[in-house]
């Protein structure tokens, strides 16, 4: 059985590998666009007229979400939700406070 320790090296490789890949730090590209349809980017619609090679590419290589809600028909306000996470009618929309805890902070907060 001199296998055996090869075989807890690899394991041990494996897990060293695993961990250090769960405790790197994602690379965050927020896209927030006025007026464009769910299909008009080619990596939601291959038959769409648009050429969206950019975001074609950050689909293929990152995450694609493909089911979200805007909170408000108005930019201003779906940018409040987006950045703070409330209901923007709800919070009067105007002025995020200082204090409140909001995206740019959280993610400051977590590296």
């Amino acid at each position: 059985m001199k296998l055996r320790p090869f075989v807890f090296l690899f394991l041990f490789l494996g897990i060293g590998f695993h961990a250090g890949a769960q405790n790197a730090i994602p690379n965050i590209v927020l896209i927030l666009v006025d007026d464009m349809g769910y299909g008009d980017p080619q990596c939601f619609n291959p038959e769409s007229r648009l050429k969206t090679p950019a975001i074609d590419r950050l689909a293929r290589e990152g995450l694609m979400f493909r089911d979200a809600h805007a909170p408000h028909s108005t930019c201003v306000a779906s940018r409040y939700g987006l950045l703070t996470g409330r209901y923007p009618v709800r919070e009067h929309y105007r002025n995020i406070s200082p204090e409140r805890l909001a995206l740019p902070k959280l993610l400051k907060r977590n590296g």
